[in-house]
């Protein structure tokens, strides 16, 4: 169960790195359409996805740093 902190970060930073791929596209859309910010989509969402990411992401390395080997590991 090492190996699972690890795999918790990994996936925060997965979902860090897509939603701000997400935002990035979103963004150049806006720029090719030159919309006005009232046409824009609701960004509650990716920013509460983003932050789940965040916290998985720190919470994993932060897990997976402190963890100390048990006889069982050895």
């Amino acid at each position: 169960m090492k190996a699972l902190p690890w795999l918790m970060s990994l996936a925060g930073l997965a979902i860090v790195v897509l939603t701000y791929i997400d935002g990035a596209q979103l963004g150049i859309w806006a720029d090719e359409h030159m919309t006005v910010s009232e046409s824009l989509p609701n960004l509650v969402g990716p920013f509460v996805v983003a932050a789940i990411g965040f916290v998985l992401l720190a919470g994993g390395i932060a897990v997976g740093l402190t963890s100390r080997r048990t006889k069982s590991d050895r």
